[in-house]
């Protein structure tokens, strides 16, 4: 439906009004879905993303992390999990003093460890 329907109307400069980076209502309806889910399911750790918002709880809330839309036009969010330990994160270009093109990882958020989210 999206490639059929959606993507000529975007062409044509119609944007989808479903989509939760464009319609801060929908966004919010998702996160509550989410958040409601995880609580009935007693998860442990929810990581979703493509919402554009992203979401880094601290311990004792609700363990609900969102790397945002990931992508950006010079660079990529996401969620890292190393030795027991959570960050978001973000990989970027940049150019060294002698002109050499490289790319950096900077920590958005954390690291924090897992077992700090574990809920009873």
């Amino acid at each position: 439906m999206v490639r059929v329907l959606w993507k000529p109307l975007n062409v044509m400069g119609i944007l989808d009004p479903t989509s939760p980076g464009k319609n801060y209502t929908e966004l919010i309806r998702i996160e509550r879905h989410i958040k409601k889910w995880i609580k009935t399911n007693k998860n442990l750790i929810t990581i979703v993303g493509h919402t554009h918002r992203p979401r880094f709880p601290e311990p004792g809330h609700i363990a609900f992390f969102n790397d945002g839309s990931c992508v950006h036009p010079h660079s990529i969010t996401g969620i890292e999990i190393e030795n027991g330990e959570i960050s978001l994160i973000k990989w970027d270009t940049s150019t060294t003093d002698e002109g050499y093109f490289r790319i950096v990882k900077t920590v958005l958020e954390g690291p924090k460890k897992l077992i700090d989210y574990k809920t009873s």
